[in-house]
């Protein structure tokens, strides 16, 4: 099914942006002090309309890919769930999408599928987003489509409730962007030099005090510009694609560099690698030294929320993933980092 077909079968609602999105569904469908389950390793900005909305999260761990399993979400599975976000986590498909959904719809339990950065992905032959309840994407910095902000739910539901709720959110302001740049800094100085009372006093000021970043509404003029990025989103994918296999073949593997599977139907959100844990923060800094773009996202944001028990395939995710951009960079840029990535393992 073509993207574009997909909507036109589907009711939807522009956002603010994905986590507003979320916000929506859990108060129209009056949700409070519900748990909602979601994966350990999820963005928190996914996680921060949970707690906005009055609920609870409730953390689960999960597969090698980084995306929830059956088996991860057996493990925490109650009939206390009321909600649940399922990711398909960098533009890689969950594979296990079509059985979870089964299981957690047959007790009631409303799924969302975050598909924020999984826009025209599929997944056991169908597009993803078609398997729960609701399905949420975003059009925030690096996503399949990158609109500066945005989000979109669509459904086979009906919206109205969502929609009159959304209303009445405030628009977006030049102090979020400001507030969010600052945030975000502050965040990763934290996450990279954690001490506990700073991280406790910040997660707890963002999730009491924040939530104006977090759940507004679009513009005319933002819906606009986030219907016209759709209409681009075949060119795109491509795009991200070809850039993913050119990391693919430029990169030379062994025991300290190993490929992150993308499954068949991917479109991937950036190049992901998984490194030797003990040579990871060498490489960053040396790509960094050298200016060339280098992320390690996601993190476990579990502690964020008072979780601190291990997850430990998210948190061996967390230790070894390393991330490159797939668009807005040419075939010459890939390989200068490409080719300082085997320089520096081949360098022993």
């Amino acid at each position: 099914m073509d993207f574009a077909d997909y909507l036109a079968s589907r009711k939807r609602l522009y956002t603010g942006r994905a986590s507003a999105a979320i916000y929506l569904i859990l108060r129209a469908n009056r949700l409070q002090r519900a748990c909602v389950l979601v994966p350990a390793n999820i963005c928190y900005a996914a996680v921060l309309p949970i707690v906005y909305s009055g609920n609870e999260p409730v953390f689960a761990d999960v597969g090698e890919d980084g995306n929830l399993t059956s088996a991860t979400v057996a493990e925490v599975l109650t009939r206390k769930l009321k909600a649940a976000i399922i990711p398909h986590m960098y533009g890689n498909p969950c594979l296990d999408t079509p059985e979870i959904c089964k299981t957690l719809l047959a007790q009631g339990t409303v799924v969302i599928e975050d598909c924020a950065s999984a826009m025209g992905a599929e997944v056991s032959g169908a597009m993803t987003g078609t398997f729960g309840d609701y399905a949420v994407y975003s059009f925030g910095h690096s996503k399949t489509i990158d609109c500066g902000h945005g989000g979109l739910i669509v459904s086979r539901r009906d919206l109205d409730d969502l929609a009159a709720i959304n209303a009445e959110l405030p628009l977006h302001g030049a102090r979020i962007d400001q507030e969010l740049e600052l945030l975000s800094r502050i965040y990763r100085l934290l996450r990279n030099c954690a001490t506990s009372i700073l991280c406790d006093a910040f997660y707890k000021c963002i999730c009491r005090h924040m939530q104006h970043c977090f759940i507004f509404k679009a513009s005319s003029e933002q819906i606009a510009r986030l219907s016209a990025g759709i209409s681009k989103l075949n060119v795109i994918i491509d795009e991200r694609r070809r850039n993913a296999m050119r990391y693919e073949d430029s990169l030379e593997w062994n025991a300290q560099i190993r490929r992150y599977t993308f499954h068949k139907g991917a479109v991937p959100w950036r190049y992901n690698v998984l490194i030797d844990e003990t040579r990871r923060p060498a490489l960053i800094a040396e790509l960094l030294r050298r200016m060339l773009p280098v992320s390690d996202w996601y993190p476990v944001v579990a502690p964020m929320f008072g979780m601190y028990r291990p997850f430990p395939q998210a948190h061996r995710m967390e230790r070894q993933i390393l991330n490159f951009p797939v668009v807005d960079v040419t075939e010459d840029q890939i390989q200068v980092v490409t080719s300082t990535i085997n320089k520096f393992f081949a360098g022993g």
